[in-house]
């Protein structure tokens, strides 16, 4: 029984104790109670703000979540009159700029955009020359969200969102007018410079999260109008034979890059347990859908038992396939760190057997991003059979941990933003199948084995990857099928839930801060679902923002 004084709407912790007086497994749990029903005292809580988007708020405790056709509640002026069109400068075939008063700053955008009256305040005290913006996209008397991350080389270069909308200081926006550039995304990139200094560019260009102007929803098509050929002309010289194939039937600009690549030699790593038949379809479909590859595929067999598991390794060791044991338990960060010592070609493919591959060339599409010295890592777009989404990248900040991207959607589906239609960077992607770099790999010490044994080692291998300055790259120009745990089994369905947990407490300890605020999605979506699905009722991080990365904490190996 609950105290009566207790329904008051207010959110709390609830330990829940067996009668013996042992904490339940899951307690503390997040507790809320109302008098009579919801509505009512959640609008009259106290220091709970009155607004249209409580009034519009979900069944939530920790985020309140609100639709995303509330966003036009956290920014009242963005729908007043923008700025006057004589005001505004054109130049190219679709670009524009506009002097912001009192600053050092001038908006450039496409000629779609109506830019805001009120960004001088987002500027200032803003420590950079290069900023861009938010937008909201207007479809009837709603105003949706068109949200960014913080900056992404691969997605820019893709998909040309950052040009959209975006601020740099007046002498630099001369200067590239002077060089008559013939759309917003070509004098983005002039202002740049050399995209391959992505160190620079991760801390020097900033993004505001929040909206530089407003358009409406037909006027979205209007904004992908000379991508292509400014980009084949800016690859000219940044990475001559890189080679581009555009998509026409999407609203925003969705390119193609594929850089040029002479390394297709591949060792993959494929920890196994039974399952032998499973095994032989996923190395037999690798083999037949990579023909270019010169792949060096290593087993490594964590106590098979099954004779039937015994004959296909060795019908599998005939075809090439070399075999190593492991028989001290599962832990999948050092079955790969094992297995790495052993592999012959400096690209990685560490991949789980239960994953099959329907479509051809997906090794050439990751060895092409990974061409890139700025790459550390790459993923594929993975899908269940059912040809649902099971991996889109790695979001961080829902349930205060990890979980992958666009899992509500079909293979086919376009995503938030089309963000499945170009590659992007992301904070991590998934183990079941990534590419890097042995020497890469070894040098930052391989999985961590003490604090992640099982769980959420390649999300701390990713982020150690972009906090030592490389990129993290999802591509949706390819796709597998993944089959998920079919060797292990569920976690949470299992006692070893429990070790579950712990790695979600360390990655929660060593990565504070980056699941707090993933740079790779945006601080105004909420947490409390899944992801892009709807807002925040409160900003989490307001202010500028850039993609580096950097460990909340350096945890010791007895923790």
């Amino acid at each position: 029984m609950i105290d009566a004084d207790l329904a008051d709407g207010v959110p709390r912790k609830l330990r829940v104790e067996t009668s013996t007086g042992m904490a339940v497994e899951g307690s503390p749990v997040d507790f809320i109670a109302y008098p009579n029903s919801m509505r009512e005292p959640w609008l009259t809580a106290e220091g709970r703000r009155r607004t249209r988007s409580a009034d519009m708020a979900l069944d939530r405790i920790l985020e309140n979540s609100v639709p995303l056709h509330a966003y036009a509640e956290h920014y009242p002026k963005l729908t007043a009159a923008p700025v006057a069109a004589k005001q505004r400068k054109s130049f190219g075939e679709n670009g524009q700029f506009w002097k912001i008063p009192k600053s050092d700053w001038t908006l450039v955008s496409n000629v779609a955009v109506s830019p805001r009256k009120d960004i001088a305040p987002l500027l200032r005290g803003v420590a950079g020359d290069l900023a861009y913006f938010d937008l909201g996209v207007r479809k009837g008397d709603d105003v949706f969200p068109l949200l960014f991350p913080a900056f992404d080389l691969e997605r820019l270069l893709e998909q040309g969102y950052a040009a959209l909308c975006f601020a740099a200081r007046s002498s630099l926006v001369q200067e590239a007018l002077s060089k008559n550039p013939r759309s917003p995304f070509e004098m983005f990139l002039t202002l740049i410079g050399d995209v391959a200094q992505s160190d620079r560019l991760r801390t020097k260009i900033l993004h505001i999260p929040h909206p530089g102007g407003l358009l409406d929803e037909d006027q979205l098509g209007d904004t992908s109008g000379l991508h292509e050929p400014v980009l084949r002309d800016h690859l000219a010289t940044l990475a001559p034979g890189a080679t581009l194939t555009s998509r026409t039937d999407r609203v925003f600009p969705a390119v193609q890059v594929k850089r040029p690549n002479t390394d297709q030699a591949v060792s993959v790593i494929i920890p196994a347990r039974a399952e032998g038949a499973m095994l032989y379809e996923c190395i037999d479909s690798l083999i037949t859908s990579n023909p270019d590859c010169d792949l060096d595929i290593l087993v490594v067999d964590n106590g098979s038992q099954e004779q039937e598991t015994a004959g296909i390794f060795a019908d599998l060791e005939h075809r090439g396939v070399r075999l190593l044991e492991y028989d001290d338990g599962f832990s999948f960060s050092q079955i790969n760190n094992l297995a790495v010592e052993h592999a012959r070609h400096e690209q990685l493919c560490l991949l789980n057997n239960d994953v099959r591959f329907p479509q051809e060339g997906v090794l050439s599409e990751l060895c092409s991003r990974l061409a890139d010295p700025s790459v550390g890592a790459v993923g594929p777009l993975m899908v269940r059979a059912s040809d649902i989404i099971q991996h889109g990248g790695v979001v961080l900040g829902p349930s205060n941990g990890a979980t992958h991207a666009c899992e509500d959607r079909m293979r086919g589906d376009v995503g938030y933003g089309e963000m499945l239609c170009v590659a992007r960077q992301c904070s991590a992607v998934t183990g079941a199948m990534m590419l890097t770099r042995k020497s890469l790999f070894q040098s930052l010490g391989g999985f961590e084995e003490t604090l992640f044994a099982v769980n959420f080692n390649d999300v701390d291998y990713c982020l150690r990857l972009q906090s030592s300055g490389y990129r993290v790259v999802f591509t949706p120009h390819c796709y597998v099928q993944h089959f998920e745990s079919v060797s292990r089994g569920r976690e949470l369905a299992s006692p070893t839930g429990n070790r579950m947990l712990r790695e979600v407490h360390n990655l929660r300890l060593r990565w504070r801060d980056v699941i707090m605020n993933d740079p790779f999605t945006h601080p105004l979506l909420s947490t409390d679902t899944m992801p892009y699905r709807a807002l925040c009722s409160r900003h989490r991080a307001p202010g500028p923002r850039t993609s580096e990365i950097k460990p909340s904490a350096d945890l010791p190996s007895w923790i």
